[in-house]
């Protein structure tokens, strides 16, 4: 069964199988996608093969931004964002949960935001009136959450906060939690 919620203006697709709108659901958007997940997505491999598979299938082109469990920081968002935006790409891709999460949102704030200068980095951030589309594939699936408003960025080595952003325009398109991959 096929559950869709709309909340946040974020359509939620629940059930066995929901995957199978991915292309739709990504249609509206354009023809590249930033894919952000971890190095390590066991037990969700399987998952994440589905993703590029169907983003093949529809003829979408990708690119992969992949992290190290809990190594999100400053410098790997701007990589991500840099790497965005080399491949023109029109909308985010997120597989996961927390930090996957959070990197998509940077990324798709940061993607219209002037990053080079290391010393506004973070007040640019501060600035947002555009975003690129963000698509969540939640491998939670009690983590609706994940559909907010805001992302949050922290220094891993204290914990301490670097960045808290919230914006409208952070809310993901859709959000997939499809049991057959996630239970």
């Amino acid at each position: 069964m096929i559950n869709y919620e709309n909340s946040n203006k974020t359509n939620n697709l629940i059930g066995e199988n929901v995957l199978d709108k991915l292309c739709l659901e990504c249609s509206t958007y354009g023809k590249k996608a930033i894919v952000i997940t971890h190095y390590n997505i066991n037990p969700f491999l399987g998952l994440y093969a589905r993703v590029l598979s169907l983003l093949n299938i529809c003829g979408l082109e990708h690119v992969t931004f992949q992290i190290e469990k809990d190594n999100l920081n400053i410098d790997l968002v701007s990589e991500a964002i840099n790497l965005a935006k080399e491949k023109d790409v029109n909308m985010v891709i997120a597989i996961g949960v927390g930090e996957i999460v959070n990197l998509a949102k940077a990324v798709a704030s940061g993607f219209y935001l002037d990053i080079e200068s290391e010393n506004n980095f973070l007040l640019n951030f501060n600035n947002i009136d555009r975003a690129l589309p963000l698509l969540n594939i939640l491998t939670d699936k009690n983590i609706l959450s994940e559909n907010s408003d805001e992302f949050i960025l922290s220094n891993k080595k204290d914990n301490s906060l670097i960045i808290k952003i919230k914006s409208n325009l952070l809310f993901p398109k859709a959000a997939f939690i499809d049991t057959f991959y996630v239970n």
